[in-house]
């Protein structure tokens, strides 16, 4: 494969979702996990989006440009993202507008780092504490309510996750896809793919299946460590 067209294989498109509207600061920090009132136009911050049940929706950056704020996350799931936050703008008399952006992410630098992005195929799937991201510095647990707070503060104050995030290699030319399934020998599902590049992924897994043989199809997988 040519190094151009490799490279375009493992980027990920991303769009904007923007705010306009008074008061967006205060309606955002009842949505989003993350503090905004500590970002400043100098920032970008990792946050993510939950369902009312602690789920996550999108995991996206976000950052203050023109007094204005924006989310950047993978463009397809910017619909989902976009519709939700609108049920609870309009009570706000806040506009949700999506943009276009000309940033990708580097799906084999953002592995390595260990920084999970949830696109459509994976909106819901799983919670902050499987995708590692309150160690990420993507929740915070002293801002106040935002939707979906009470399962995500309950999980981190028990301190148990039975799914967590893993850095897995894979003995395979072909290239998973995010939700695709793993498997162990008794082809019960063991885990999730969230993203994936040549030879490595990030899954959430069932610590509990770590020390068993892990597939995806027919190809061997060997998680590197928990990255939480």
């Amino acid at each position: 494969m040519q190094p151009n067209k490799w490279r375009k294989q493992f980027m990920l498109e991303q769009g904007l979702i923007t705010f306009t509207g008074d008061d967006v600061a205060e309606f955002l920090q009842g949505q989003l996990t993350c503090d905004v009132k500590e970002i400043s136009p100098d920032q970008i911050h990792l946050g993510a989006y939950c369902n009312p049940q602690g789920r996550v929706i999108s995991t996206f950056r976000i950052f203050l440009r023109e007094n204005q704020f924006h989310l950047e996350l993978p463009k397809d799931n910017i619909d989902i993202t976009q519709q939700t936050l609108h049920k609870y703008a309009v009570f706000s008399k806040i506009s949700v507008l999506s943009e276009p952006s000309k940033n990708s992410l580097d799906l084999v630098s953002q592995i390595k780092k260990g920084i999970p992005n949830i696109t459509a195929t994976t909106s819901e799937k799983f919670t902050p504490h499987m995708l590692n991201l309150p160690e990420l510095g993507a929740v915070s647990f002293n801002k106040g309510c935002f939707i979906g707070q009470e399962v995500v503060a309950r999980t981190e104050h028990l301190g148990t996750v039975k799914r967590k995030l893993y850095k897995v290699n894979i003995d395979s030319n072909q290239t998973p896809k995010p939700g695709d399934k793993l498997i162990d020998e008794n082809q019960h599902e063991v885990g999730i793919v969230v993203n994936a590049s040549q030879r490595q992924l990030l899954a959430v897994i069932k610590v509990a299946a770590i020390d068993t043989t892990i597939f995806w199809q027919n190809f061997v997988c060997r998680p590197i460590a928990p990255l939480c």
